[in-house]
């Protein structure tokens, strides 16, 4: 499902690439119960640095912007998940950002993961994509 709604700002230079230009998107997903009422909001965010019209960096800035009682925000289900990336100076990547859902208020709990998938180009543009689909 495409986001509609992502804001791209400039960023200041990012430690060890201070000849890159930065830039940071985000977007806001909350995940509601059937009344509509949010249980647990993120603000998806990805960092990003370009340099001679590639990207050489990516690093997750992904934030907690609400939970709710008995819903927690937990890092993501992969292992090798790596915060920051350092990259062959692609001129678009795509990323996928992802956190674990976690509900212990009924019986059974349940956990599910929650995906971004974020298209960055050198230029500074970002368009996103819900998905609970990490790969």
């Amino acid at each position: 499902e495409p986001i509609e709604h992502i804001t791209v700002t400039r960023k200041a230079a990012v430690p060890g690439y201070s000849d890159a230009q930065c830039w940071q998107a985000f977007t806001r997903v909350a995940e509601t119960n059937i009344l509509g009422k949010e249980l647990l909001a993120h603000k998806f965010s990805v960092i990003w640095c370009a340099k001679d019209g590639g990207v050489v960096y990516q690093q997750d800035a992904t934030t907690v912007d609400y939970e709710g009682p008995n819903m927690r925000s937990d890092p993501p289900a992969n292992p090798d998940y790596s915060l920051a990336y350092e990259l062959d100076s692609l001129e678009s990547y795509r990323t996928v950002i992802s956190r674990m859902v976690n509900n212990s208020s009924g019986l059974p709990s349940y956990g599910f993961e929650r995906c971004v998938a974020f298209t960055l180009d050198a230029e500074g543009t970002a368009e996103g994509e819900l998905s609970c689909v990490p790969n």
